[in-house]
């Protein structure tokens, strides 16, 4: 029987040779007024990038809507936060817009 300490099986080198693909869990918050609401699922990604222009065009269907209906956008900011739930970014709704409508607001 061959033992393989654990930190060796699971090394990043270790699962590329084996085409094993681990990728970060993001979690997406939502600041709403004031409060914030907890995503429970997460969404595995291969970078906080490749989260933030998931979130941008989330972003732009909010705007998107709220100017359609006439509704208020109550949503103020994406907070991403690692799988440890640290926050490592926070996105706000107003980032997506033209900058000149962005300086108004």
């Amino acid at each position: 029987m061959l033992w393989v300490p654990i930190e060796v099986l699971f090394s990043e080198t270790t699962c590329r040779l084996l085409r094993w693909n681990f990728m970060p869990r993001f979690y997406v918050h939502i600041k709403e007024n004031d409060h914030l609401i907890q995503d429970e699922d997460g969404v595995d990604k291969p970078t906080v990038e490749d989260v933030r222009a998931e979130v941008r065009s989330a972003a732009r269907e909010l705007w998107t809507d709220a100017i359609q209906t006439g509704a208020d956008l109550d949503v103020e900011a994406f907070v991403i936060a690692d799988e440890n739930g640290r926050e490592v970014i926070t996105v706000p709704v107003e980032e997506v817009l033209p900058k000149r409508i962005r300086d108004k607001h």
